[in-house]
């Protein structure tokens, strides 16, 4: 990773995981370097800088992404997100694939209802305008997805399947959550599985 990184106080708050406020004060005693004349809301802040005053590291995986991902593209966001989730940082993962998922990324859709429906996004987040969903959470899970399967997203088509068959409707009648996701995830290995011999001819 570039040693001298500039990333916007969002994305630092997000990879550092400390509030806007943290940020300010770090900045204010010299922890946190910024950008030559940056101020207010366009400060850019040296990413090292941050992750060591938090503490945090970033998965290897994130490093090449990371910048095209702060620059608002939308792979780079989503392939960030994804490497936070394989490594378990799910609060991480999340801020990078709503990113994605605003611009209408496919994988990021899928996954955004993937956590949803495993309830493992942390619950309801207010929108930009501060207002918060008031549809179910399975049903927004399933939003999510649904708006993955347009886009002809082969994991997110056969997800929306099941969740409509009879034992994808029974586990979320039951709210099963940690059964759903694991059926979910058991698809997801499967329909990846069949389409490496097609990826491999193409």
């Amino acid at each position: 990773m570039e040693e001298n990184l500039l990333v916007t106080l969002n994305t630092a708050e997000a990879l550092g995981g400390m509030s806007r406020r943290t940020l300010w004060r770090r900045i204010a005693d010299n922890s946190v370097r910024t950008a030559p004349n940056s101020a207010g809301s366009q400060t850019r802040v040296v990413l090292s800088d941050v992750l060591a005053v938090a503490g945090a590291g970033l998965p290897m995986a994130c490093y090449p992404w990371l910048e095209a991902a702060e620059a608002g593209d939308v792979d780079a966001q989503c392939e960030v997100a994804l490497a936070f989730l394989e490594g378990g940082d799910i609060k991480r993962a999340l801020y990078w694939l709503r990113k994605a998922s605003d611009q209408s990324c496919a994988e990021a859709l899928y996954w955004r209802g993937r956590l949803r429906l495993g309830g493992l996004d942390g619950g309801k987040v207010p929108d930009e305008e501060g207002m918060i969903s008031d549809v179910p959470a399975d049903r927004e899970g399933e939003l999510w997805i649904w708006q993955a399967s347009l886009k002809k997203h082969a994991p997110a088509v056969a997800a929306l399947d099941f969740l409509r068959s009879n034992e994808g409707a029974r586990l979320r009648a039951e709210e099963d959550r940690s059964a759903l996701d694991e059926a979910l995830e058991a698809l997801d290995r499967e329909v990846t599985l069949n389409a490496l011999p097609q990826l491999a001819a193409g």
